[in-house]
């Protein structure tokens, strides 16, 4: 080697690189077509994306799924399906189109070569006497906050519903099942991915509709179920999906904070009045809630009481708006699309960013890369 380099020198030729700097040269050099390629086909193992593009025009965000059949330097080329604006539905049909690479914000792995993040559907039932805002309609919030954007998922596939639309004060009522299963079917007929979560008579409903829905659910989640006036668990009332997890308490159908009392007791552990039952055969975990926390599932919500600070006491009344209960929803639906989507890291693309200030993103500028959600949404631009 030292005789090589010396007769390069005598040559006037240029000094042999080093192996760093012959790895740094060639990662400088890989171009749009060989990042995108290598994203599309060891990443995802897919050729579908979810896409979000920023533009200078009205409107400036377009979300969407592509199915990219074609990389250039500068764009891409493919089927373009669930446009959305802004994060809300759109009024554009599907189309096959080229989109310029500069536009794209980020990117995220599809699933098994097939759209599914527009099929997933979520569905909130509330209790007995529910109004237009109760914990179920503030948990739609919540999941449609968090993971309409990170997937791609439609927000009216998340979405509120009543255990009866006509009676719904009517403690001698039945689910309405069909109204339930129109409402999830006028949206998708074939789920990708169902929830289906209740709180009180809401998680009878749930019950009921996880036996006759034509996709079994991916996830039932249970928020002190009733079954009935007399909270009456039968054979056709026995939940069915893939994940079931039932949140409890036995503090008492109602009380106050301050002074802590029960002023409902609860009757029975299983069959009584109006708290939720508890042993439910078939569910996966049973969890018992004695206060209520908040959104990170650790600390207690609390109030002032007589010069002290005092924790808020679960009752059935309430527990259906407990923050650290909806955190566990939130939680397992998100570890199933992860797996669903495919959800891929920068790191898993070969990608990494420090920080703003600070990129190893091979001497480009940090907007190169961008780390969005715990990296999971990637920008490869």
């Amino acid at each position: 080697m030292k005789k090589i380099v010396a007769k390069r020198k005598s040559m006037d030729s240029k000094p042999l690189l080093n192996k760093k700097t012959i790895i740094k040269k060639i990662l400088q050099n890989e171009d749009q077509v060989e990042k995108w390629e290598k994203f599309l086909n060891d990443a995802c193992q897919s050729r579908w994306a979810y896409i979000q593009i920023l533009r200078t025009e009205s409107p400036r965000v377009l979300n969407f799924n592509m199915r990219i059949d074609k990389v250039t330097q500068t764009t891409l080329t493919g089927k373009r399906v669930n446009i959305t604006t802004n994060g809300e539905p759109g009024s554009y049909p599907d189309d096959y189109t080229t989109i310029l690479i500069k536009d794209i914000f980020s990117a995220v792995c599809g699933s098994g070569g097939k759209d599914v993040s527009g099929d997933v559907v979520i569905i909130c039932i509330s209790g007995r006497g529910g109004g237009t805002e109760n914990g179920m309609t503030k948990l739609v919030s919540t999941l449609r906050a968090n993971l309409t954007k990170t997937y791609g998922i439609n927000p009216q596939n998340i979405f509120h519903s009543r255990w009866n639309k006509d009676h719904n004060s009517d403690p001698f009522a039945a689910p309405s099942l069909s109204d339930l299963q129109n409402q999830i079917n006028k949206r998708v007929i074939n789920p990708s991915y169902l929830a289906i979560v209740g709180h009180s008579y809401g998680g009878w409903a749930s019950c009921k509709l996880s036996r006759v829905t034509k996709k079994p659910p991916n996830f039932v989640g249970l928020i002190d179920p009733v079954f009935g006036p007399t909270n009456t668990l039968s054979n056709n009332d026995l939940p069915k999906g893939n994940k079931i997890f039932n949140w409890y308490q036995n503090n008492g159908i109602s009380g106050t904070q301050c002074p802590s009392k029960t002023l409902i007791p609860c009757s029975s552990p299983s069959e009584g009045i109006s708290c939720g039952y508890q042993l439910i055969p078939g569910v996966n975990k049973a969890i018992k809630v004695v206060y209520l926390k908040k959104w990170d599932n650790k600390t207690f919500k609390t109030v002032r009481c007589l010069g002290k600070t005092v924790r808020i006491r679960a009752y059935h009344t309430n527990i259906d708006d407990d923050d650290g209960v909806h955190r566990q929803i939130f939680d397992q639906i998100n570890n199933d699309l992860k797996t669903l989507l495919k959800v891929t890291s920068l790191k898993k693309v070969g990608f990494t960013r420090s920080s703003s200030r600070k990129c190893k993103c091979q001497n480009r500028s940090p907007n190169h890369f961008t780390n969005i959600r715990n990296s999971q949404l990637i920008s490869i631009v």
